[in-house]
């Protein structure tokens, strides 16, 4: 009986031995095709993600070259709507009203399609051409027409943006801010004036600095106007704390504290 028991025993055991070798054999099989299957998940996920930056960062490129002719503006765009739409999503972390972000995209389109027209027709030029005419014929004779509108241009800002460097720079640090302010308004005064007084544009280049001065309106817009609105971001973010919960918690330690304490004082309750 003893034998027979030893040998069911190891009959017994050499079946549980063979399942548990058929089951790692399974498992392990089953484990290289789960790996297989994640490798594969993880070259589709990986691809995907590759085409949609493709498609964005490309289709930004493409933009910029096929309506605004360089692919730099692409990447300038890019980069500009990427920073807006931080500063927005931003505002919208921290629960700021949607106005702070409308209101100035609204102001950025106008300042974008103004900026637009007035560089397109080529208003800056002609004016400057106008102003160059009247330099000539009147003050200096001997001014060579062809350079005249670049020259008058960058005067005529020069002396308008020293003036306001100068009041500026006055306001905010005294004398040596006004002379700072005089030196650096006449400078950035002199490049617009060049750049607005010798230049022809055509549509294209005056559409893509009509964008970039737009997106920059907006996001300046809605960092000013967010310094302006007194937003909370503490009082956002203490929404995120279960402070119902906490208190509750509070309020019941408390109850059973001054319970204990009760229970404890009665005669005879030790």
């Amino acid at each position: 009986m003893r034998e027979q028991l030893g040998r069911v025993r190891v009959a017994a055991r050499t079946l549980i031995d063979a399942h548990l070798a058929l089951l790692k054999a399974e498992m392990a099989e089953i484990g290289g095709q789960l790996k297989q299957i994640a490798a594969f998940v993880g070259g589709i996920v990986v691809l995907a993600l590759y085409a949609v930056s493709l498609i964005v960062i490309g289709g930004t490129l493409f933009l910029g070259e096929w309506l605004f002719g360089s692919i730099g503006w692409g990447v300038l765009h890019g980069i500009l709507l990427a920073a807006g739409v931080i500063v927005a999503l931003a505002l919208l972390i921290i629960e700021a009203p949607r106005a702070l972000i409308a209101r100035p995209l609204g102001w950025a389109a106008a300042v974008g399609i103004i900026t637009t027209l007035v560089l397109g027709l080529n208003v800056p030029r002609n004016l400057s051409e106008w102003a160059a005419d009247l330099v000539i014929a009147n003050v200096v004779p001997t001014l060579d027409p062809q350079y005249a509108p670049a020259v008058v241009a960058m005067v005529v800002f020069a002396i308008v943006f020293a003036l306001v460097g100068l009041a500026v720079g006055a306001r905010s640090e005294g004398g040596l801010g006004a002379i700072s302010g005089l030196v650096v308004g006449a400078l950035v005064g002199a490049l617009i004036g060049l750049l607005f007084g010798g230049l022809v544009f055509s549509w294209q280049p005056a559409a893509a600095i009509g964008v970039t001065i737009g997106l920059i309106t907006w996001i300046a817009l809605m960092g000013w106007r967010a310094s302006k609105a007194n937003l909370d971001p503490q009082a956002r973010f203490e929404k995120l704390w279960p402070r119902a919960t906490y208190e509750t918690a509070l309020e019941t330690k408390t109850w059973l504290e001054q319970e204990w304490t009760k229970r404890l004082s009665r005669p005879g309750s030790r």
